[in-house]
């Protein structure tokens, strides 16, 4: 890999999907959805070209969007392939989950799908990238129909991909296929919800039958029609409903559903909107409501459409993700990047009030030994362990972070102990008592690293750097011991 693969695969896959479906799933608009699904796999996944195929009416796949190179866009843009051909091509390829790799030697393909041959000459090494391998994803709706296709070329690390980029594409293509589906139920519920009275009669029967949660509401918030969608979802049947305003939103939701109601009232639409929503069962779940006002022959409003989409599942998966961005995973502390930003707004904070502030930096003695002595198992219970000793220490608007290996750090703000000495030697302290592990019970010493602020700023990185000289200090002093920075130490 080279270093634009080093520097994308040292993040959490889980987080950079986060980022780029951030981009992505705030378009509503089919086109739109599928230009910025293509545009942020070029931005983000490492690869030059990025290509989505979608089922058309007719069944086959047609090239929609090409994110990446001017020539590729105009060789592909708007050409087509059958079905056929493209589930055999997917026979052949290697799979791994939605993903799809076949290398150049394949020569049993005999259809055609829309192709484009990259300007680069056939590599002599086989495991870097040829310009007639194809490695594509399969992009399926939550019941297993199938959108159409995203093919990714030229990565720019010139190698075929490896097993952390094909999971990666895989996460982004699940993602991508909820942003595709989406925005094609949000299009044509809102293409509808635009029509006229008369219309919306003739698409009842469809309502009713549609996959999600579509209601209809007077002018005064009341439950027109309520389709059997809306009934999976939420609980109450339309007899419970109609003529009512909806049961599902919750009391400190009132003044927000008014507020909604009259935007509608006036004309406009409303797409989109996460909100917070009750299920008979008394059960919260998360929904994307996207309304419109329907409008008489005049163009005043005389009804609102209203489509609901479940996305609690969604929701957690975000929270899911935005932890795995900035917790470690292991103890649940904060990681290296949330550490750097707490940091970043703790010496504004110490820069606006005047206040003291301290960084320690802890390093463990001797773990190296420990997991060679009782195994890296034992090792991990003994992180955890320093993890809940330094959280029962500190205050809840203190910073405890594990920032990789058995290294740990904190910043601490606004305290009668401004360098941090006294807390440090607590720390030495606390971790001098046994801990109950699964192998018995351990004794594990640290050398502690304190900086404190003075009257010369300093940025975060020069706080963390004489913390760090200041934790080596003492540990070459032997370990279980804790050294300040500062002239006595010859570091100042």
């Amino acid at each position: 890999m080279d270093a634009h693969d080093d520097a994308v695969l040292a993040r959490s896959p889980l987080a950079i999907v986060h980022e780029l479906m951030q981009t992505i799933t705030s378009e509503l608009d089919l086109s739109a959805t599928l230009d910025r699904i293509v545009d942020a796999a070029v931005t983000g996944l490492g690869f030059a070209v990025c290509v989505i195929n979608v089922v058309d009416d007719s069944g086959g796949l047609v090239v929609a969007a090409v994110g990446g190179r001017e020539d590729a866009r105009q060789a592909l843009l708007g050409t087509r392939g059958s079905r056929n051909d493209w589930d055999e091509l997917m026979a052949l390829g290697e799979r791994a989950g939605r993903v799809c790799f076949v290398p150049h030697g394949v020569t049993s393909f005999s259809g055609r799908v829309p192709t484009w041959v990259p300007p680069i000459d056939a590599p002599e090494d086989a495991a870097r990238w040829h310009p007639m391998d194809a490695l594509f994803a399969v992009l399926s709706s939550r019941t297993g129909e199938l959108l159409g296709a995203l093919s990714v070329d030229m990565p720019e690390s010139g190698r075929q991909p490896s097993r952390e980029q094909l999971e990666l594409l895989d996460m982004f293509a699940a993602q991508a296929s909820i942003a595709v589906e989406n925005a094609r139920l949000h299009t044509a519920a809102l293409e509808h919800a635009r029509d006229t009275i008369e219309v919306l009669n003739r698409l009842t029967a469809l309502l009713a039958a549609a996959p999600i949660a579509i209601l209809q509401l007077d002018l005064e918030g009341n439950v027109q029609s309520w389709n059997a969608a809306a009934t999976r979802t939420f609980g109450w049947s339309a007899s419970d409903v109609l003529g009512r305003r909806p049961p599902f939103i919750p009391p400190s939701g009132a003044p927000e559903f008014e507020s909604l109601l009259s935007r509608l009232r006036e004309g406009q639409d409303i797409s989109g909107l996460e909100l917070r929503r009750l299920r008979r069962d008394g059960s919260e779940i998360v929904v994307e409501l996207s309304a419109a006002p329907v409008m008489d022959a005049d163009g005043a409003p005389i009804a609102v459409i209203s489509v609901l989409i479940d996305v609690t599942e969604r929701a957690r998966r975000e929270g899911e993700l935005a932890k795995a961005a900035f917790k470690d995973p292991l103890t649940d502390l904060a990681n290296r990047a949330l550490f750097d930003n707490r940091l970043e707004l703790a010496l504004a904070r110490v820069a606006r009030r005047h206040t003291p502030m301290a960084v320690l930096i802890l390093d463990l003695d001797g773990f190296k030994k420990v997991n060679d002595t009782y195994g890296h198992g034992v090792g991990d219970e003994v992180l955890v362990e320093v993890a809940q000793r330094l959280i029962r220490m500190t205050r809840p608007t203190d910073t405890v972070a594990r920032l990789g290996g058995d290294e740990f750090a904190l910043v601490i703000e606004d305290q009668a102990d401004p360098a941090g000495i006294a807390l440090g030697s607590r720390i030495l302290k606390a971790l001098a008592d046994p801990a109950r592990l699964s192998a018995g019970s351990l004794v594990v010493s640290a050398s502690v690293g304190v900086a404190a602020t003075g009257p010369v700023s300093l940025t975060g990185a020069e706080l963390v750097r004489r913390a760090d000289m200041a934790m080596y200090a003492a540990k070459r002093a032997g370990g279980n011991d804790l050294r300040v920075f500062g002239p006595e130490l010859g570091l100042a």
